[in-house]
């Protein structure tokens, strides 16, 4: 009997399961649906669902049944291309010289080769290169101080080259050809000046010495860069060579050992201590030659 009553008390209210007082035997309005259910668990849910619809259903319209709504792919952040870099284009010696087909200059031989004397024509002779692309008999002179130019001995057995301190004994030769030097700069291959830039192109620059890219220069004529050098003083500062590489010149200011540093594909250009500038043509003064000293 207490415990009864302690569930009444509980509940606050009749139980359906148990209206008699005895809580093993329940008879209350809800007893018989209890048993079945507790024995017939599809029959539960059966009428459970029919229930159910009932209770959400009725006196709405328009129901839908629920969607699942796919989650957004997100966009892939699009990998930036690299910028490829360009190729420098080689200069020829055909670029850097001029070509007198068929001669010879005699004699006024320039020790240029200090390489091994297997470098060497028979040998023996420093002021000469054996060669397998003519642009290195180029790039020696280029390196040789006081060469004016070469002579290519296409028609010996062993191609070879010699180098000239002049050319006033140029003489007409046949399988041979002079190649006259047009530029006089020191030529350093696969290096850079990381020295000061000079504002020396002078196209639409204003403001001090060094403004970038007043210190650079597009050409594919190196004549351009020697005069646009030689030319320049800004301030009270001389140019003292250019860094030159894919068809661009940057002026330089300054030149230490430590600011030259390896760079391939780029040729420093170095300024001579003497710089004579003599006309090519007394009736044309406009056109110069270059002569280094």
């Amino acid at each position: 009997m207490t415990s009864h009553m302690y569930m009444y008390v509980r509940l606050g209210r009749a139980d359906p399961c148990y209206a008699s007082a005895s809580p093993n035997k329940p008879n209350g309005p809800a007893a018989d649906a209890i048993v079945s259910y507790a024995a017939d668990e599809a029959k539960w849910r059966a009428d459970f669902q029919a229930v159910w619809v009932k209770a959400t259903e009725v006196g709405r319209s328009s129901l839908k049944a629920m969607t699942v709504v796919p989650i957004p792919t997100p966009t892939p952040f699009p990998v930036p291309t690299p910028t490829p870099t360009p190729t420098p284009t080689p200069i020829s010696p055909e670029t850097l010289y001029e070509k007198v087909a068929d001669s010879t200059v005699t004699y006024l031989e320039l020790q240029c080769n200090g390489g091994d004397k297997s470098t060497m024509y028979q040998s023996a002779f420093p002021s000469t290169l054996k060669y397998t692309e003519l642009a290195e008999c180029a790039d020696m002179c280029d390196r040789c101080d006081g060469c004016t130019g070469f002579v290519d001995v296409r028609d010996a057995a062993v191609l070879y080259c010699a180098f000239k301190s002049a050319e006033t004994t140029l003489q007409a030769k046949a399988g041979k050809d002079f190649y006259r030097r047009k530029y006089f700069y020191g030529k350093v291959l696969n290096t850079a000046n990381s020295g000061a830039g000079l504002k020396c192109s002078n196209v639409g620059c204003e403001g001090g010495a060094w403004n970038w890219p007043c210190d650079t220069m597009s050409t594919q004529d190196l004549a351009v860069c020697e005069t646009a050098c030689n030319e320049c003083n800004v301030d009270g500062t001389a140019c003292v060579g250019f860094v030159y590489a894919n068809g661009v010149c940057a002026f330089k200011s300054t030149q230490k050992v430590k600011q030259l540093s390896a760079l391939d594909g780029s040729t420093y250009y170095k300024k001579p201590s003497t710089t004579a500038l003599i006309q090519a043509d007394e009736t044309d003064t406009q056109t110069w030659i270059e002569i280094g000293q």
